[in-house]
């Protein structure tokens, strides 16, 4: 995804949610580049708004603190390869089974961080669902 794309798409969800307030809202961001402070910043603001962000750390061996969105201390980074002060959890990210676009019962099996985000961001919604539940049973 291009950086003015993914621009759009964080300011487009920042604007549907001043328009239709839905909490909570988790975004994966499974997807990395070099530094950014303006791509930082917005995911900044997005999280400052009550979105909760997971993104990918990289798949490249290194800091992910030289990475963005990774990089942004309000993001929850998860990693399975990636290191550093950044990375707030690490997540299984390898040989994972997944769906395939290649027929609607089709899988196969993926690799890389953004599979780790996933994991994360599954189990972010499942500790809501379960915190909601606990919170209407008292």
């Amino acid at each position: 995804m291009s950086r003015p794309l993914c621009l759009a798409a964080l300011e487009f969800i920042r604007g549907t949610l001043i328009a239709q307030p839905y909490s909570p809202m988790i975004v994966l961001l499974p997807f990395t580049g070099g530094y950014s402070h303006t791509l930082n910043s917005v995911c900044r603001l997005l999280v400052r708004t009550g979105v909760v962000l997971i993104a990918a750390a990289g798949n490249y061996w290194d800091d992910a603190c030289l990475n963005s969105p990774a990089s942004e201390p309000e993001v929850i980074t998860a990693s399975g390869t990636n290191f550093g002060r950044c990375v707030d959890i690490f997540a299984p990210g390898d040989d994972i089974v997944s769906a395939s676009s290649d027929c609607t019962t089709c899988f196969t099996s993926k690799s890389g961080t953004s599979q780790a985000a996933a994991h994360v961001a599954g189990e972010q919604k499942k500790s809501q669902l379960h915190f909601d539940c606990t919170a209407r049973m008292t």
